[in-house]
């Protein structure tokens, strides 16, 4: 049995995946104005790649809505 999700559920959701995009991209912004170090490219990279697969997984719930 396949459980499936309603129309409110799906909206919880996506709202939900969006905001963990925006807590990936808070995490890496917020040391580049604490710390004196050189930006690690790696860390910034890997939280763009991270925040806009979020926002696509919440775009595609919201399209995927009946």
């Amino acid at each position: 049995m396949v459980p499936y999700l309603n129309n409110r559920q799906i909206d919880r959701l996506s709202e939900f995946v969006a905001n963990l995009g925006l807590v990936f991209i808070a995490g890496v912004v917020t040391p580049l104005f604490s710390e004196k170090e050189s930006i690690n490219l790696f860390s910034l990279m890997l939280g763009v790649v991270l925040m806009g697969s979020a926002l696509c997984m919440s775009m595609i719930l919201l399209r995927g809505k009946r």
